[in-house]
């Protein structure tokens, strides 16, 4: 039986909705448990975003149905492109706190302090932020090197990272990652390394 009532999220930071705390739904084994597969914590996911949305409303969409990727879905995406100390953290994290997010938190981290204007830069860029927004993890080797070696690129994505801390023998892994970005009804992004004259692609793409 399923518990209606969710504890303190972990490691500080709100990640639930209105109302209710974000963390462990029921309580999961942690760790290197090797009987632990990535179907299983998919699956934990599901029910924790599930209950999560329960009392959101997506108008005739009802959560996840058109809404998840999984599912065929289109996610309701949010790209915040603004530049540093704009209060963007603040809002990411504001977007974050709405149910069932997925947060892609400063994915250009692994570009250092620079403003992407043109050449050479911008097309990886973009190819990166395509590649994340679409949930798809292959091709992103620097990114995830980068996350191994800087938690904060995960950890402000508050759902991924309770996994994270649960299960870090999947947390860089694409064929967990992909799967996982794939079971949320929406999406944010915060970017301030990109100007915003080049995001025009990404906000065209249909898909």
């Amino acid at each position: 039986m399923w518990s209606r009532t969710y504890g303190g999220a972990a490691g500080g930071g709100g990640g639930g909705g209105a109302g209710t705390a974000y963390d462990t739904y029921p309580p999961m084994s942690t760790a290197h448990n090797s009987t632990i597969s990535i179907e299983d914590v998919l699956n934990y996911q599901r029910a924790l975003i599930s209950a999560e949305c329960t009392d959101s409303s997506y108008g005739e969409r009802k959560l996840p149905d058109g809404l998840t990727p999984e599912t065929g879905g289109k996610p309701t995406r949010s790209l915040i492109i603004t530049t540093w100390r704009s209060g963007s953290t603040f809002l990411g994290d504001i977007l974050n706190a709405l149910p069932g997010n997925y947060y892609h938190y400063e994915p250009l981290l692994d570009f250092d302090i620079v403003q992407i204007r043109g050449p050479p830069n911008d097309s990886v860029a973009l190819h990166n932020l395509r590649h994340l927004l679409h949930c798809d993890y292959s091709e992103m080797e620097n990114y995830l090197e980068f996350g191994r070696t800087h938690n904060y690129l995960f950890s402000h994505n508050t759902r991924l990272w309770q996994q994270c801390v649960r299960f870090p023998q999947f947390c860089y892994e694409p064929r967990f990652l992909g799967p996982f970005c794939r079971l949320f009804p929406r999406q944010s992004m915060k970017v301030v390394r990109l100007r915003a004259a080049l995001v025009t692609p990404l906000l065209e793409d249909e898909r």
